[in-house]
């Protein structure tokens, strides 16, 4: 499963994005959108080293990949896309081992989730209302059931609008102005519409 919009920019607006390298005193240099590399193995040099916008953008979408397995790997219970967002979420805040680090179970309920992620704020330090705003808005994500627009595609969300000339041809077929078409041509623009909107070829009904 991979991270969907919503979960991608609720990251990028709380780690927010520097193009120049910074040292926090973590032991970490960090870039970009919160990429971060020990100091003791890093090429990246604090206050010199800048990247582009796009490397920045590159950058996120290979470090999500580990956080995205972290989560799919360590739970064997399933989520929907927002559930699997927000952990993503958290998982990149706090790293890929926190769900084992802090004993979490595998089958555990939403409730139980979102009653323990709102606990990581690092009470009494600098970054608790920070880190508070963005629990929060995890747990919202959680606990959204507004469909997420990267799962538009499933079955059973495309639908297809088709003006018919009195019942006797095809004139469009989503935009696709279909009059001057063979009939084989139709039933191409047909399925390449269908099959770009859903994955699939057009079901074929005896």
């Amino acid at each position: 499963m991979k991270v969907g919009t919503k979960g991608l920019n609720l990251i990028k607006e709380y780690e927010g994005c520097r193009l120049t390298a910074y040292d926090i005193g973590d032991g970490m240099i960090t870039i970009g959108w919160g990429h971060a590399e020990s100091k003791s193995s890093t090429s990246l040099v604090a206050g010199v080293t800048t990247w582009s916008q796009a490397k920045a953008d590159a950058q996120l979408v290979s470090d999500l990949v580990s956080y995205e397995n972290a989560v799919s790997g360590f739970f064997t219970r399933s989520f929907n896309q927002s559930q699997f967002d927000a952990l993503v979420s958290f998982a990149y805040n706090l790293g890929g081992g926190v769900f084992d680090k802090y004993g979490w179970s595998r089958t555990a309920s939403d409730s139980w989730i979102c009653s323990q992620m709102i606990l990581y704020v690092n009470k009494g330090t600098q970054f608790e209302a920070g880190l508070t705003r963005r629990r929060k808005a995890e747990i919202a994500l959680y606990q959204s059931t507004a469909s997420d627009n990267d799962n538009k595609n499933k079955e059973g969300d495309f639908k297809m609008y088709c003006i018919i000339n009195n019942g006797t041809g095809l004139l469009f077929f989503n935009g696709q102005n279909m009059t001057s078409l063979t009939d084989a041509d139709e039933m191409k623009v047909l399925n390449t519409i269908y099959k770009a909107n859903t994955g699939k070829d057009i079901p074929i009904m005896d």
